[in-house]
């Protein structure tokens, strides 16, 4: 019996509760209709305003109800953790329609936005992309989900990043995010830390899944600001491309060219140092020609020299764009790279 996981949940899930009712109900607030884009923005916000509580909500249901379903938490043990620790009326009956929801969808992605659709007019936010949200709590949080349980039960990374494979080997999701997301899972020190992982990435998807403007605009703002900080340590070059390169070990080998292929270790992070892919980590390092790769990658290697090491800070117009590559990166990031250059095959002429 997986005691530490059900004691997890009544803490986990009934962490954030809203204040009980005054003795007077409140009037409604008005409802404003938000973009995907402007709710990934407010996920990523610091402050603890109402979408960043109603994702948090959902991603611990979705997490409750991912315990279940893997016989790591009993219905009831679930059930307590959702209503038990609440005092206000509205939210045990909200728990309760959602419980009972949970007994006729298997689904944790489609149960998490039964949540959203329940938490988010109170909070006065219109509520009105179900299929992209669903989308994205299966693409986006689903993957830390299944890393949290693994690291809750003990698990090493390397046997959670495994059980990624085998789950998701039929779903599309590339290795190098599944892999991420273990590590981000399993860097987090806490609770917290481990439920923000999670809200992120629900964000980072939402966030590329709606296009440029909103969410990615908002993270270019942000990460201008980390870059600008970066920028300005000892040795850091900004190129005019705006890669900001900073060199680390100097190397004593050969050069690249453009057209070269090289065999580097590197471990890729956002400026949150959220680990989305690593060589490392892999345990084996990466070969690929210089010039099919982003071109932050393209320029910045070639100023290394084998045998050096070094960082590469890329703004998102020379990384992924506005895009991203959803569910690690989100649209507009900027991508931190320490990369160590192992070995320069020449092209052939």
């Amino acid at each position: 019996m997986h005691h530490a996981i059900i004691f997890g949940l009544v803490s986990l899930l009934g962490c954030r509760t809203m204040p009980p009712p005054a003795s007077k109900a409140p009037a409604q607030p008005p409802t404003t209709r938000y973009s995907p884009a402007r709710i990934a923005e407010l996920i990523y916000a610091e402050d603890d305003n109402p979408v960043r509580f109603c994702v948090s909500s959902a991603v611990r249901t979705q997490f409750g109800l991912a315990a279940m379903k893997a016989g790591r938490a009993t219905p009831q043990g679930v059930h307590d953790a959702l209503v038990g620790s609440l005092e206000d009326p509205r939210l045990v009956a909200r728990r309760e329609h959602q419980f009972a929801e949970w007994q006729k969808k298997e689904d944790p992605s489609r149960v998490a936005v039964v949540n959203l659709e329940d938490c988010l007019p109170d909070a006065g936010v219109e509520f009105d992309f179900a299929a992209l949200a669903t989308t994205c709590f299966s693409l986006g949080s689903q993957p830390g989900v299944f890393a949290l349980l693994s690291k809750r039960d003990g698990a090493s990374s390397e046997v959670a990043k495994e059980r990624q494979r085998r789950v998701f080997a039929d779903s599309g999701l590339k290795e190098p995010l599944l892999m991420g997301v273990v590590n981000a899972v399993y860097r987090a020190e806490d609770d917290d830390q481990e439920f923000r992982v999670l809200e992120k990435l629900f964000g980072g998807c939402l966030s590329a899944l709606s296009g440029p403007s909103g969410g990615a605009m908002a993270r270019k703002e942000a990460d201008g600001r980390a870059v600008e900080s970066l920028a300005a340590v000892p040795k850091a070059q900004r190129e005019a491309s705006g890669l900001v390169f900073i060199p680390g070990t100097d190397g004593t080998g050969a050069q690249p060219w453009a057209n070269d292929r090289v065999t580097v270790h590197y471990v890729g992070k956002l400026t949150d140092d959220t680990v989305f892919d690593s060589s490392r980590a892999r345990g084996r390092p990466a070969t690929f020609p210089l010039d099919k790769v982003i071109p932050c990658w393209t320029e910045g290697v070639q100023k290394m020299k084998v045998g050096g090491k070094a960082k590469l800070i890329c703004p998102s117009r020379i990384a992924y764009g506005d895009d991203g590559r959803p569910p690690v990166i989100p649209g507009g990031a900027t991508l931190i790279f320490d990369v160590e250059l192992l070995e320069v095959a020449r092209a052939a002429k």
